[in-house]
Formats: C-alpha cells, structure tokens, sequence
C-alpha cells in the first residue's frame, strides 16, 4: 500500500495502489469487479474510495477533506469490497497527520510532548547550575523543584529516548531513512590497495 506515511491538513493527499493481496496472498486487480476503500481513525475520522485510472487505483483525499483531520497520529485499514457484499482487507498501518501552519494561530507550539519535558528539565537544570534558582516546573505530577539533579538527569535521558524514537519515526515517514541505521562493508581477502588495486 502506498499511503504516505505522513502528511499535512488541508493539503491534497493522493497515491496510486495496483495490485493489493490479502492475507491469505489473494490479488486483487483494479477494474476487476472489486472496490478498493482507505479508513483513516484516530482524533478525526475518514473514509475515502479509490477511483480506477490507467490500471491502477488512484486515492486522493481533497484538501476540504484533509482539512477535517485533527493533527495526530491515525491508524488506517484497506479493504477491498465487491457488489456480493464480500470484503477482503489488504492492508493496515499508521499515518501522522501534521497541523496546517497557515491555519495556527500566533504562539502556535509544535513540539512533541517530549520535547517539551526536555526543553522544561533543561531550563531548570540551567537555572539551578546558573544560580541555584529554581524554576517550578509540574510534568505528569511530578514537581521538577523538588527533584535531585541526578534525579532530573535520569528523567531527562528517559525523554530523551523518547524523543529520539519520535524523530526516527517521522524520518522514515518522509522517506529520509533510518538515521540509527549502520552499514558495513565487506570485502573479500585480497591485496585491495585503493582505487586501482587488486581483490
């Protein structure tokens, strides 16, 4: 399935699928009888038919219906259906609706949540290194005031991790890869000795 894996609000959101398969490794083919539909739920919900062009099936979501989607993330199902009533789903996953700037208001804040306790954890460790002045800060019923600084050291690398996560999620959503990833190259045993020497 070729849905995007991330995608803004009020913007035109289209794909073009062909061949889909169940789970059972059935195929479906555009213009064979069968209708191919997306279900997008998660903090808005919609629903979108697929049209058969060119042997192919093309899914646009118009920018008045995309602009119905509460920024978030959404979980998507596919499913073929056919005038028997009979419907076959072909495929799952999850898609992260972005907020439309051009629709925010001023002070709009588009940090994760936990980029947000990071940031918070930062400016008070700063401000207790700085001056021994300590910022009130409350995360999920915690008062950061009243915690250590290797207390709040540990709370900040927990986040840390989440957050890294997040941006390693939304990366590979845009297609730039998997920024954790590490290759190594192998070579064979040999007298290898730059660029015109020998294996």
């Amino acid at each position: 399935m070729n849905i995007p894996g991330i995608a803004t609000a009020g913007d035109t959101i289209t794909w073009v699928d062909s061949d889909v398969f169940d789970y059972q490794g059935n195929s479906y083919s555009p213009g064979t009888g069968y209708l191919l539909n997306y279900s997008l739920r998660g903090p808005a919900a919609l629903d979108v038919a697929a049209v058969v062009a060119d042997g192919q099936w093309t899914v646009t979501i118009t920018p008045t219906q995309s602009a119905t989607l509460t920024a978030g993330q959404y979980f998507w199902t596919a499913y073929v259906s056919d005038a028997a009533g009979d419907r076959f789903t072909v495929g799952t996953g999850q898609i992260t609706i972005q907020v439309d700037l051009t629709k925010a208001a001023a002070g709009y804040d588009g940090r994760s949540q936990a980029k947000q306790i990071i940031d918070a954890i930062n400016a008070e460790m700063l401000a207790r290194i700085n001056n021994g002045a300590a910022m009130e800060y409350t995360i999920a019923g915690r008062s950061l005031r009243k915690e250590t600084l290797q207390a709040l050291q540990a709370l900040r690398a927990e986040w840390v991790g989440i957050y890294a996560k997040e941006v390693r999620a939304q990366r590979m959503a845009q297609g730039l890869g998997d920024p954790t990833a590490r290759f190594v190259q192998f070579r064979r045993p040999g007298n290898f000795t730059g660029g015109n020497g020998n294996w």
